[in-house]
């Protein structure tokens, strides 16, 4: 598929309401991570896909919320949010079925003040019980958001109304939109397992924990037709070190283990990892690591 001047869709939704798991299904293929966590996406992932008949460059972006005196990865990630509107061809505000909140009315109103066409994914509708409910759902999101041009309740775990989503992305569409949108830089091997590996370990660790890691990839190399990948992960405390590497290195074996059966089956052939953790205090104050882990990028399998 050509991206090279396919439309920009953009996703955009408070934290953990669902963009990313939208944003894989809708590509067709896991490309950004998914976790119980907030906060997980950090920047802008995109991917080829289709839209209707179109094909279009979709973009997961992190959640926002109103950030103020936080860090400088926090700000940063708040910031894509204005970068890819400012590219974007039509946007898709990713809500939760079940509860609306004020961040929602806060990035309609954003929507509704400029010229892209927006329209509303209703998410997890499945939850929604009883059925009856989906109904004044459906007519209160209406109500807050006139100047959406659709409104589409959705499933994703459930398979309902992905391709009715896509076909109203696609009606919205400018002719011509995406002739002057930006390529997208490549997340090579390396950068997607450090990916890979924080999302398993934001799977298996504490709370407290995840919104302090980054994955930094330091090493690739082929040995014996293995690919062999080096990945620092940085914290931000070294009691935190000793939760993640675990007793006897038990916590750093599972996530491990994890990621590179994922990578293998990803890639299609052996893979070995190598992990170690680094405490670094205060790496989501440092501008070149901060920029790695918000920098707009797209997977593409190892050459």
């Amino acid at each position: 598929m050509s991206t090279g001047s396919a439309p920009r869709v953009v996703l955009v939704g408070r934290p953990n309401v669902g963009k990313s798991t939208l944003f894989n299904a809708w590509v067709g293929e896991k490309w950004s991570i998914v976790s119980p966590r907030a906060q997980t996406t950090r920047g802008a992932t995109l991917a080829p896909a289709r839209s209707g008949e179109r094909d279009v460059l979709l973009v997961d972006t992190p959640g926002w919320a109103p950030v103020r005196a936080k860090s400088l990865l926090h700000r940063r990630m708040q910031h894509v949010l204005g970068e890819e509107l400012a590219v974007a061809d039509a946007v898709v505000l990713v809500a939760d079925g079940l509860r609306w909140t004020e961040v929602e009315d806060e990035l309609a109103a954003r929507l509704a003040g400029g010229s892209v066409p927006w329209g509303v994914a209703l998410a997890r509708v499945d939850r929604v019980r009883p059925r009856a409910r989906l109904l004044p759902a459906l007519e209160a999101c209406a109500a807050r958001t006139p100047l959406a041009r659709f409104l589409v309740p959705l499933s994703v775990l459930a398979g309902e109304n992905l391709d009715r989503l896509t076909e109203a992305v696609a009606a919205v569409l400018p002719e011509g939109a995406g002739r002057s949108s930006p390529a997208s830089a490549p997340l090579d091997d390396t950068r997607l397992a450090g990916e890979i590996v924080r999302e398993k370990l934001f799977e298996a660790l504490h709370e407290e924990v995840p919104y302090g890691l980054h994955v930094v990839p330091e090493a690739r190399r082929e040995e014996d037709g293995k690919l062999v990948l080096g990945l620092a992960i940085l914290v931000g405390r070294a009691s935190h070190k000793a939760i993640v590497i675990g007793h006897g290195g038990s916590m750093l074996r599972k996530v491990g283990t994890a990621a590179r059966r994922e990578l293998v089956r990803r890639w299609g052939r052996p893979v070995h990892l190598d992990l170690w953790v680094r405490v670094a205090p205060a790496w989501d104050e440092d501008t070149r690591l901060v920029a790695d882990a918000v920098a707009e990028r797209r997977p593409e399998d190892p050459a």
